[in-house]
C-alpha cells in the first residue's frame, strides 16, 4: 500500500493531538426544514470522493516524532463518519445544548 507523506504542518498538529489537547471536529447543521439524510450523505459521498485525502488514515512508524504518512483506507465509506441524531422534543436550543454536553462525555477526552 502507497504511504504519501504528511506535510510538516500537518505532522506538527498531529502530534499536537493527545489526552490534554483533543483533535475532535465535530459540526451541527442547523436547517429550516428537515433533509433527506440519506441524500445528503450521497452528496457528500460524491464530492468528497473525488480528494483522496478524505479516505485516508495516519500512520507513523520508527522513532519518536518521525514524520506521519497517509495511508489509502480499504472499503472506506464517508457514511461511516456521519450519524443523523434528531433532537428531542421541544427541539429547542436547551435540547441542542443536552444533546452535545452528552456526545462530548461520550467521546471526548
Amino acid at each position: 500500500m502507497k504511504l504519501h507523506p504528511m506535510s510538516a504542518g500537518d505532522a506538527v498538529w498531529f502530534h499536537m493531538d493527545g489526552p490534554a489537547n483533543t483533535a475532535v471536529i465535530t459540526s451541527i447543521l442547523l436547517t429550516g426544514t428537515p433533509l433527506d439524510f440519506d441524500k445528503v450523505r450521497r452528496v457528500y459521498t460524491q464530492r468528497l470522493a473525488r480528494f483522496e485525502r478524505f479516505s485516508q488514515r495516519v500512520v507513523e512508524a520508527g522513532l519518536p516524532y518521525s514524520t506521519p504518512h497517509w495511508e489509502s483506507m480499504p472499503g472506506f465509506a464517508i457514511g461511516q463518519q456521519m450519524h443523523h441524531v434528531a433532537l428531542p422534543p421541544p427541539s429547542d436550543d436547551a435540547a441542542l445544548a443536552e444533546l452535545t454536553r452528552r456526545y462530548y462525555r461520550s467521546h471526548g477526552p
